[in-house]
Order: C-alpha cells, then structure tokens, then sequence
C-alpha cells in the first residue's frame, strides 16, 4: 500500500512541465513590477519634470530640509538662497519639491487657515 503512494507521488512530478515551475516566479516578477517598479519610475518622472520647470524665483524644499527661493539656474546646479544674504550652490538632485505655501498640508483640497488670537 505505501509502494502504491510513493508511485502516485512519483507519477504526478513526471507529469508536471518543467515550464509550469516557472509560472509562479513569473507571476512574482510581474507583480513585483507592478506594485514597486513601475510606480518607482513614475515617481522618478514626475520629478524630473518638476525639476527640469523650476525657474528662477520659485521656492523650493531641500533634500536637507531647507527652505528657499532659487536665485541662479545652471545646467547642473541651482543657487538658493535659504536666508536673507545667504545663498548656497545645490545639485538639481537636492530639490526635493516645490514650496507652495498656500497648499493643502492636511490633505484636504482646502487650504489651512489660520485663526488670528
């Protein structure tokens, strides 16, 4: 009886194509571009946009966290100046995001405001 299920066993891992044991790494792959990869580069895009319309004037956050108002544009860098007679020379790449002070923080489509005490 055992011999019996050991040959079924045997039996079934013949019969299954060497191209099925791929279907579900294949199915990994493809579901791991769609939810990581993809978005990713999306991303990657949106800012490279973003980046490549900044002009002089707009205000800017920085990868570090600083506050400013871009005050040269060259090819590769920017000049922002981050305090009154303060400007520091920053890679296109530390722009993290425009600054528009009127948007929405909270993620409601209305604006703070701010009640005078």
């Amino acid at each position: 009886m055992i011999e019996f299920a050991y040959a079924a066993d045997a039996a079934t891992a013949q019969a299954q194509s060497p191209v099925m044991s791929w279907v579900p790494l294949i199915l990994i792959l493809v579901v791991f571009w769609f939810l990581v990869m993809r978005p990713q580069q999306q991303k990657y895009k949106r800012h490279q946009q973003m980046i490549s319309e900044l002009k002089r004037g707009d205000k800017v956050i920085l990868n570090s966290g600083f506050l400013g108002k871009i005050t040269k544009v060259e090819d590769r860098f920017f000049t922002v100046e981050i305090a009154d007679h303060v400007e520091v020379k920053v890679d296109k790449s530390a722009v993290s995001d425009r600054y528009d002070p009127n948007a929405p923080t909270d993620g409601s489509n209305e604006p703070k405001k701010v009640e005078n005490k």
